[in-house]
């Protein structure tokens, strides 16, 4: 069994995956409100946490802006 930094249901991953949930949602063409409120967030706390695919995968998060007018 894979444990550590790279188990499927380590903190990271979840977080990981979490983020790929809120970048596929706001491909698919939901709005920033729509897709914090599935996510059990407020708009300002999902555009921190889209903060972090900038640095992790910068062109995804540049189709992320132009998805959303610019985040």
């Amino acid at each position: 069994m894979c444990t550590g930094k790279y188990a499927l249901n380590s903190p990271e991953a979840e977080y990981y995956r979490f983020l790929g949930e809120c970048a596929a949602l706001l491909l698919q063409k939901k709005t920033l409100q729509e897709t914090a409120a599935e996510k059990g967030l407020t708009v300002e706390e999902l555009l921190e946490k889209l903060e972090d695919i900038k640095e992790m995968n910068p062109y995804l998060y540049q189709q992320l802006q132009e998805v959303t007018n610019n985040l």
